[in-house]
């Protein structure tokens, strides 16, 4: 597609933050929710027992800090363990320390599948031709029969901005994870149909390979059960300037490529309890949902198999 080698330059963009504030009060159904909070909440209690079999994978920059998955693991009563974890570093160098996102990803993802075993591929840094090379890492992993079962990116930059070839290459690139059997969830941002202050939208979010994961708004009864969800303003969502619209889309009046496709938990009064670097912090937007919907499908699908039927592998 191109020689995407000369665009070091363009690069990923993370879009959680985190806020300090009333972490103390974090539970199963008072915000910063647990993991737990969302199988209650989404009604997937008892679902495929817990994701045993299920393989979530993790594309991002840096690698989380055991101790915090073991902290935060154990704060909320997971049976999920570090070991469980595997850590591969795609590109040579020092890793830098987490600011959050990584330990998101993976505490949240793992929390709401306690069972599963989680990979996490990181570069070492957010441009897009290192990123391009842990999913090569993961492709290849798949190929040597390492059974990836979602994918989970709370990444992105503005679709406009993005050179051709690097959304040619990474859409054929989700295309292959997707024809091996996972299903690719990636966050659509926070700036809702403005991602760089005009009108447009995110990509990884717009390829037609993947499952945009956009915001909501839920609050939860006192016994974990949902008592009311709403779409969030901040969600990053509208109409593709570079992808056609796929078959899946045809009908809705639209030429090109629309997201959100699905969304979950991630308006900032309603985020989730994370751990990094050893202290407590509330993180929210749209980079939960990816990881609360990877989580989501590592359970339901084990329930399918008894009954004779294929995995789910969302596009």
């Amino acid at each position: 597609e191109s020689v995407n080698g000369l665009l070091a330059y363009q690069h990923a963009f993370k879009s959680a933050v985190h806020f300090d504030g009333a972490v103390h009060t974090a539970s199963a159904t008072t915000p910063p929710l647990y993991a737990q909070a969302f199988i209650t909440g989404y009604n997937a209690t008892g679902l495929g027992a817990g994701g045993k079999g299920a393989t979530p994978a993790i594309l991002i920059d840096v690698f989380p800090l055991a101790a915090d998955l073991k902290a935060y693991w154990t704060r909320i009563g997971s049976v999920q363990k570090v070991k469980n974890v595997t850590f591969i570093q795609t590109v040579e160098g020092t890793m830098g320390l987490p600011t959050g996102e990584e330990s998101m990803d993976t505490e949240v993802a793992g929390g709401v599948a306690p069972k599963s075993k989680i990979r996490i591929y990181a570069p070492g840094n957010l441009s897009f031709t290192d990123l391009d090379t842990s999913m090569d890492a993961m492709i290849d992993d798949m190929n040597a029969s390492v059974k990836i079962t979602q994918v989970s990116i709370s990444l992105g930059a503005c679709e406009r901005k993005v050179a051709k070839g690097i959304k040619n290459t990474d859409d054929n690139k989700f295309a292959v994870m997707s024809g091996l059997g996972a299903s690719v969830f990636v966050s659509t941002g926070d700036s809702g149909s403005r991602e760089c202050g005009a009108q447009t939208t995110s990509f990884y979010a717009t390829s037609p390979n993947v499952t945009g994961a956009g915001g909501t708004s839920l609050t939860l009864k006192g016994d974990g059960s949902a008592n009311a969800e709403s779409g969030w303003s901040g969600s990053g969502g509208g109409v593709s300037s570079y992808f056609a619209v796929p078959s899946y889309q045809s009908g809705l009046g639209f030429d090109m490529r629309t997201i959100p496709d699905i969304s979950a938990d991630a308006n900032p009064q309603t985020g989730a309890l994370v751990i990094y670097r050893g202290g407590d912090h509330q993180i929210r937007l749209t980079s939960l949902s990816a990881p609360i919907l990877a989580g989501l499908m590592a359970i339901a699908n084990p329930d399918r198999a008894p009954y004779g039927k294929a995995a789910v592998a969302a596009l």
